[in-house]
Order: structure tokens, then sequence, then C-alpha cells
């Protein structure tokens, strides 16, 4: 728990830092976010694992805060700190079980303005598990997909979708095979942001 808190610490520091070194003539919006997951995992080479089950959506959260800083007319990077609540539920003969999985994520993403408004987002979405089932791994990496649309440079409203890269289980032990099944995160993210960088900077 305490490598997490010190890896926490330094990305607060970073953050902070990126405020105090960028131009105070560009164009940012940073404040708080937070919205809905819909989660989901893509499970291949199984081998068993979970064959007989059905997966279905959960229902989770993100909380976090954003930055974004346009280095010119059609394109700006956009840094993240989020609380990911994760998973799936499974369904084996009607009786429904829940996987939760908490990330600590930062996407990292890049901005093309379509307009004032309009910015659709790419770019990679790593993270730490703090709390979930033993036989994921500690660390998530995923490509963004997404749209966001900013009023009066005020409130940020979005959708992303989410595509974990393939990691394999840490279920070697338990199944006695030394090829084990992979998965995949699957989440689409809805959310809404608010400017405070515009209050402080009274726009």
């Amino acid at each position: 728990m305490q490598h997490i808190m010190l890896k926490f610490r330094l990305f607060v520091l970073i953050f902070c830092l990126g405020f105090f070194f960028t131009e105070t003539k560009a164009q940012m919006t940073g404040g708080l976010k937070g919205g809905v997951n819909f989660s989901n995992i893509i499970i291949t080479n199984n081998q068993g694992y979970l064959e007989n089950a059905v997966l279905k959506t959960r229902y989770g959260y993100n909380l976090g805060s954003f930055l974004r800083n346009s280095f010119s007319n059609s394109f700006a990077w956009q840094i993240e700190f989020l609380f990911a609540s994760k998973g799936f539920v499974t369904e084996i003969d009607n009786n429904k079980a829940e996987v939760s999985l908490n990330y600590l994520n930062w996407p990292l993403l890049l901005v093309y303005k379509a307009s004032p408004s309009i910015g659709i987002e790419a770019g990679l979405e790593p993270g730490l598990l703090i709390s979930g089932e033993p036989e994921y791994k500690g660390f998530d990496l995923g490509i963004d997909f997404g749209l966001s649309y900013l009023i009066k440079n005020k409130w940020l409203l979005g959708a992303r979708y989410n595509q974990g890269l393939s990691f394999a289980y840490d279920i070697e032990k338990i199944t006695g095979n030394n090829n084990p099944p992979h998965y995949q995160n699957s989440v689409l993210q809805v959310y809404i942001g608010y400017n405070i960088l515009r209050e402080i900077s009274g726009q």
C-alpha cells in the first residue's frame, strides 16, 4: 500500500508542476470530473476458466481531475488522474457473481479540436490495480478513443471507450497450466467535468 501512496503523491506533484510551468497565455481548462463506467472483460485462450459463464456488464463510476492545454488551433494534450471502479458480472446456471476491480488510472490523451467546443480524443491509459481479485495483474494499460464537448468553457461532457491490452491471469498455480488464459478490460465511460481554472482565471 505504501508504494501505491508514493506513486500517488509523485503523480500529484507532477500534475501540480504542470500547472506551474505551463505558459500563462496557453488556452487551458482543468478541474474535476466524474461519471459512470460500463465495464466488462474479454477472456481469450480461456483453458476452461469461466468457460461456462456468461459475462455481463458491471456498472461502476469514475472520479478525479483533468487538465487540458491547447498547443495549437487544432490540437491539445490532456492528462487525467482518476479512480475507476471496473469489473464484470458472471452468470452460471442463473447464479450471478460480481467481480470488482478498482484502479488508479492516468489517461494521457491527444485531443483534436474539430471545433472550439468539440474534441476527438485518443491516447493511452495506464493504471494500477488497488483492490480486486488476486489473479489480476497489478498494472493495466489500455487504448482510449472518445468525444468531448466543452460548454461555454465551463462544463466538459464526454464519452470514452477504453480497450485494455491483453494480460495473462496469475492462475498457473491454481490450474497447473503453463499456458494461462488472458484477459482484457473493456470500459465505456460517460462523464461530466467542471473547469475550475475558468473560475481561478476569471474567464
